[in-house]
């Protein structure tokens, strides 16, 4: 057996590097999906090929892997190019496949999944790892376009697929609506992430004049970076001083936001991070009084990771009503049902304000953190399962 790994935009081969040396990728705070296959190939002793979209192109063989950084042109990124680029991207892991004798392929970060129908004709295996939903959750679009896509996709399902791994209920949930008579099986798969990275991180002060908010993740608009900035803005004059915040990723946005933030001198109180390695992560999870995850109704998140590594830090959580939180983390996340600045204002400042309340936001996060301590539950074992149903 021979396995082709097609991955999101991470650094696949940096991470193998690090895998190599017996150590996890520091730019991460959870446990890769690329080092979980790679650890997977080496358990079972299958050779194993991986390909992502990172832009810093390379290429590694090495043993019993073939691994390689392949960024897409970005001329196929945007309007109708993307639905080319889907086509180009399925050509591209068909080529690989071939070239490697790979007779299954694992897939994520796809949207035109019935255009890797031109595995089937070959015998090669096809496994969908859903970490996106086919649409923002309680958004269903209804236009003669998504129907198109929709069908194609339920088609693709029913005779293409061989198994499906999904990172959370929600994923499995649109795709049993649009695909009703799938008889593959579904697996479920939670990120991973390893206790020691959280057991240091003290409950924060009650007592302490200032209120630290955390973002984390990408600086793009449709993030709701912006809604976040204008709610910080919009606290800064209700209360002078007392609400930092501390903003951690890259972006498409983040020039722009950098920008407003000095023409409008809000650095004093809206603090630019950019990307953060793990330890400066845990660093600024360790500061926090609180994390927020804005995103919105414009991106389908399958399941957001920095709302998990809030509760696992025993934090607040405040998340969009459009992220599916709440089917895996309960009432350990609180649910924004708008995104404009004075209802997020004057919900983060009901937490700031009544410290039993708060209090309560903390105890909750007991509840589910042990799911994402345990491998068990994890990408890796999800795979081996979804593997053993093939086979």
């Amino acid at each position: 057996m021979k396995i082709l790994y097609a991955a999101g935009p991470g650094n696949i081969v940096e991470t193998y590097r690090f895998w190599k040396k017996g150590e996890h990728d520091p730019s991460q705070v959870a446990l890769t999906y690329s080092e979980q296959f790679y650890q997977f190939c080496k358990d079972n002793e299958i050779q194993g090929v991986a390909i992502s979209s990172n832009e810093n192109e390379e290429y590694l063989a090495d043993d019993n892997f073939v691994i390689c950084n392949k960024k897409t042109p970005k001329w196929l990124k945007q309007g109708f190019s993307y639905h080319l680029g889907q086509i180009y991207t399925s050509i591209r892991l068909f080529k690989v496949a071939k070239v490697n004798n790979c007779d299954t392929v694992i897939v994520s970060n796809f949207n035109d999944w019935f255009t890797l129908a031109i595995l089937k004709p070959f015998g090669i295996k096809v496994i969908p790892t859903l970490h996106c939903t086919f649409w923002t959750t309680g958004t269903k679009p209804n236009g003669i376009k998504s129907k198109i896509l929709y069908r194609l996709n339920s088609w693709f399902w029913k005779n293409c697929v061989s198994a499906t791994l999904c990172i959370s209920p929600e994923c499995e949930k649109q795709l049993r609506e649009i695909c009703p008579n799938l008889d593959s099986p579904i697996i479920q798969a939670r990120p991973t992430y390893f206790s020691s990275s959280f057991e240091n991180i003290k409950l924060p002060s009650f007592n302490n004049k200032e209120f630290h908010i955390i973002f984390a993740g990408r600086i793009e608009q449709n993030k709701g970076i912006f809604e976040l900035y204008d709610t910080a803005k919009t606290l800064e004059k209700m209360h002078p001083g007392i609400y930092k915040w501390h903003i951690c990723g890259n972006g498409n946005s983040f020039s722009t936001l950098k920008e407003m933030i000095n023409k409008e001198q809000a650095t004093d109180y809206f603090y630019l991070k950019g990307h953060c390695s793990r330890d400066r992560m845990i660093q600024y999870f360790s500061l926090s009084n609180l994390f927020i995850v804005p995103t919105r109704k414009d991106f389908a998140e399958g399941l957001n990771k920095v709302a998990i590594e809030g509760v696992l830090s025993r934090r607040p959580v405040i998340v969009s009503k459009y992220i599916p939180a709440t089917d895996i983390l309960g009432d350990s996340v609180i649910v924004a049902e708008h995104l404009e600045s004075e209802y997020l204002a004057n919900l983060i400042h009901s937490y700031y304000e009544n410290v039993e309340k708060y209090k309560r936001s903390i105890a909750s996060t007991e509840n589910v953190r042990d799911i994402f301590f345990d491998e068990a539950n994890g990408w890796k074992a999800s795979l081996r399962k979804a593997i053993k149903s093939i086979n």
